[in-house]
């Protein structure tokens, strides 16, 4: 059977990706990332990005001396995006050496930030379609790491995106009675409050339904108590 021509050259593109991904020794670009130089492919980073695009396609230095200087980037963080650019994939889980690294779930979070301080879209749906899916289940530890994870939903991420926060009421409704039976959570209401307001706002909205009245016909909103 004649494999359709679609499939046949999405999977010699992510082949040929992953081949420059392995060897870049003809690498045209140089990302400075704490102590490390990391040689890249620009084309592996301005088609995903329109701040590598400008940095390597618009009137500024780095475009001319084919070095970005990203002195403060995570250099692990940075490789997470670097596979996801080259090959569409990341890995959650901790890297040998990774002192920075403190769970799965953090790991996502900071990638959220990741893809919108570089302004990777694709990077950022991925890493909160990953968060979402890892907060599908519940247990003790996943929910002392979400706490863990709540001051860099709320201060990292600018207010207006909604993307992530919203993902994390969606859970904090879910574990809301598991949370105030925790200290950390309890002791520090401050710390949360605009994670508490959003998610006393959305079991507002959760305890009202469309219904309609069986006595009269009419539908509206109605109170489920209990």
């Amino acid at each position: 059977m004649v494999e359709p021509l679609r499939d046949r050259s999405s999977e010699e593109y992510k082949a040929a990706m992953a081949h420059l991904y392995d060897d870049r020794s003809d690498a045209d670009l140089t990302i400075i990332c704490g102590d490390k130089m990391v040689k890249v492919h620009s084309l592996a980073l301005w088609p995903r990005s329109p701040y590598f695009h400008r940095m390597c396609k618009g009137g500024f230095k780095e475009a001319s001396t084919g070095i970005i200087e990203l002195k403060e980037e995570d250099p692990f963080l940075l490789g997470r995006m670097l596979s996801y650019c080259y090959m569409m994939g990341w890995t959650s889980r901790k890297h040998e050496d990774e002192t920075t690294w403190i769970s799965d779930l953090d790991t996502m979070v900071r990638m959220y930030t990741v893809g919108d301080k570089y302004d990777i879209q694709g990077l950022k749906e991925e890493a909160k379609e990953r968060f979402s899916e890892h907060t599908s289940q519940i247990n003790s530890k996943l929910v002392y790491d979400f706490l863990g994870c709540l001051p860099k939903i709320y201060q990292d991420v600018l207010p207006h995106d909604r993307e992530l926060r919203n993902a994390a009421v969606i859970f904090g409704t879910k574990i809301w009675q598991m949370l105030w039976s925790i200290p950390e959570f309890k002791d520090n209401l401050n710390g949360y409050d605009d994670f508490i307001n959003d998610v006393v706002m959305q079991l507002r909205e959760e305890s009202f339904l469309d219904m309609e009245c069986q006595e009269c016909g009419s539908t509206g909103k109605w109170v489920i108590n209990g």
